[in-house]
């Protein structure tokens, strides 16, 4: 046995039920909105994260061709200097070999000893020596300071790689 409901309560039973509804329908477009809202920001966040990783990106690409060339100059001129330092290397010891030819040949004339006072031609030639023994000297201290340089920018390059190697794998 069914009891028969009584024609008003089944409406007003409709309209609880049809507010009801209507509620739960309101609640959740409010809720879809937000969430509309909050993907919005978030693909904005995303745009913006990946046109500043893009630019970091560019900058250090920048920054590596820069550094390389800088590196490919600093090694020009290294290989510059080693190739002068050995031309000069050459031509002192020459030098040296002619001038000791000289005093050995100017001692023989003369009739002395190589222990005893040399000419003045000698004694000339000794202090050109000394001059070129001081501009190989200076040659050498400019090649290490290039060298110096040189693994400064290849210590610098490095960090830098580092350091955005660090920044790629934190915005991940």
């Amino acid at each position: 046995y069914r009891p028969q409901l009584h024609p008003c309560t089944c409406t007003v039973q409709t309209c609880l039920f049809t507010l009801q509804l209507e509620e739960r329908i309101d609640t959740l477009s409010k809720e879809n909105k937000a969430f509309k809202t909050t993907a919005e920001a978030t693909h904005a966040l995303i745009k913006d994260l990946k046109e500043e990783l893009q630019q970091s990106k560019d900058d250090y690409q920048k920054m590596l061709v820069k550094l390389t060339e800088d590196l490919q100059q600093r090694d020009l001129c290294v290989t510059e200097y080693k190739r002068l330092l050995q031309d000069l290397d050459g031509r002192h010891q020459k030098q040296l070999e002619e001038m000791d030819q000289e005093l050995l040949q100017a001692n023989v004339k003369l009739g002395s000893s190589v222990g005893q006072e040399a000419s003045p031609e000698a004694v000339a030639k000794e202090l050109r020596a000394r001059d070129l023994e001081m501009e190989l000297a200076q040659t050498k201290l400019e090649l290490v300071s290039e060298q110096c340089k040189n693994q400064e920018l290849q210590n610098q390059l490095a960090d830098l790689q580092n350091k955005l190697a660090k920044q790629l794998t934190g915005k991940k």
